[in-house]
C-alpha cells in the first residue's frame, strides 16, 4: 500500500547547501602466540563507525499515523478501486492526476504540489562495523604452509556506499533512522583458507636435486 505514495508525484530534488565531510573513526587491537617452531595463532578485534554519512533524505513525507486499514478506502485508491479524486487548490495541474483534480491523500504530505522531496548530499547517514578475526599459520616441510584465517563480524548501516550503492529503498513516510540496521553486504561469517605447498622436485632438493642441462640452470 505504502507503494502507492513513494511511486506518484512531482518528483522534486535538491542537494544539501551545508554538505559536510562525513567522519570515520577506526581502530584494532591484535594478540599473537607463537605455538612450538611451526604454528602461529592470531586473533584480531576491528572496528569501524562512520557518521554523518551523506545519503538521500526525504523532506516532505506522508503521515505514518495515516496509514491504517480504517483509511485503506480514503488514501489507496489503486488497491480498492475507488476513485478519491478533490478540487486542486494549485493553479498549474500536476502530472499524475487528471485536471483539476488531485488524489485526496497527497494533499497529505509536507509539500501536497511535490509529494516527496528528496534531499541529495544529507549528513544523515550512519554504519557501525564490529569484527573479530582469527588466524593460524601452520608451516610445515621447508616452506610449505597453511593459512586459515576466520572472521566474525556485523555491519549495520541506513544509506550504503557513497554514491548510493548497496543503499536500501525505504517508503515516503520512513526516515533515515528507521532503516538503520543490518546492511545488505553485511557478511557474519568468513572462511578462508590458504595452503602453499613446496613440491620436493628441482635443485638442492630431495628429487632431482642436482639436474643437467637446461633443467640445472
Amino acid at each position: 500500500m505504502a507503494n502507492f505514495h513513494a511511486s506518484f508525484g512531482e518528483q522534486a530534488a535538491a542537494f544539501d547547501r551545508n554538505i559536510r565531510m562525513p567522519h570515520e573513526w577506526t581502530w584494532s587491537l591484535g594478540i599473537q602466540r607463537q605455538v612450538g617452531d611451526k604454528l602461529a595463532l592470531e586473533a584480531t578485534y576491528s572496528a569501524n563507525l562512520g557518521r554523518r554519512l551523506l545519503g538521500q533524505d526525504v523532506i516532505s513525507r506522508f503521515p505514518r499515523d495515516l496509514l491504517s486499514e480504517a483509511n485503506r478506502d480514503l488514501y489507496f485508491p489503486d488497491t480498492t478501486g475507488a476513485a478519491r479524486r478533490v478540487p486542486s487548490p494549485f493553479v498549474q495541474p500536476i502530472q499524475q492526476f487528471g485536471e483539476g483534480t488531485i488524489d485526496v491523500g497527497w494533499l497529505q504530505y509536507d509539500r501536497p504540489f511535490f509529494g516527496p522531496v528528496y534531499i541529495n548530499g544529507a549528513g544523515v547517514g550512519s554504519s557501525d562495523y564490529h569484527s573479530v578475526n582469527f588466524r593460524a599459520n601452520y608451516r610445515f616441510f621447508k616452506e610449505s604452509n597453511v593459512l586459515v584465517n576466520y572472521t566474525i563480524g556485523q555491519l549495520k548501516d541506513n544509506v550504503g556506499g557513497p554514491f548510493g550503492q548497496f543503499g536500501k529503498t525505504r517508503q515516503t513516510f520512513d526516515s533515515v533512522e528507521a532503516i538503520y540496521g543490518l546492511s545488505p553486504v553485511d557478511e557474519k561469517h568468513r572462511l578462508v583458507v590458504v595452503y602453499n605447498v613446496e613440491l620436493p622436485f628441482g635443485k638442492g632438493r630431495m628429487f632431482a636435486g642436482s639436474p643437467n642441462g637446461v633443467g640445472g640452470k
